[in-house]
């Protein structure tokens, strides 16, 4: 028994494992000396905040769209990721006490820089033809679900 693997779906996986477990190589340069190390920090920064944000997933997806469907969309967006939970607390009971139990707490999972894939089904770009330009894009549409209730 044979099994047939077209070579562009070789590709595309490969591509993918590929950068599963890797930081890209951010490339930011200046035209000036007097703002190299600006330029560093700024490069630093971008590095440590993807790692920190856990994206790897995100950007191989994004690349695997770019390959099979011509275009590869990432949104970068502020999280702030705080839900309600259950935290040990040391607190003292009406004899004076010390005592441990759980209190409900908002805590703080995440909050910073996070980039998520766009659907290439879900971007409506501008059908102007300057559109290709960014400096004219003028507007685009991402289609989102929302529970409203």
């Amino acid at each position: 028994m044979g099994v047939f693997i077209p070579r562009t779906f070789e590709t595309v996986e490969s591509v993918k494992v590929g950068m599963m477990g890797r930081v890209p190589d951010f490339t930011i340069s200046t035209l000036r000396k007097t703002q190299q190390d600006y330029s560093r920090n700024i490069y630093y920064l971008t590095k440590s905040e993807y790692i920190r944000s856990q994206t790897q997933r995100e950007v191989a997806e994004t690349v695997h769209d770019c390959l099979l469907y011509g275009i590869g969309l990432i949104r970068t967006d502020l999280v702030d990721d705080t839900r309600e939970e259950s935290v040990l607390e040391w607190t003292t009971n009406a004899e004076g006490k010390k005592i441990v139990q759980f209190t409900k707490k908002e805590v703080q999972k995440y909050y910073g820089v996070k980039s998520r894939r766009v659907d290439p089904y879900d971007f409506y770009p501008n059908p102007s033809p300057d559109a290709y330009r960014r400096d004219k894009l003028g507007w685009c549409f991402e289609r989102s679900i929302v529970d409203a209730m």
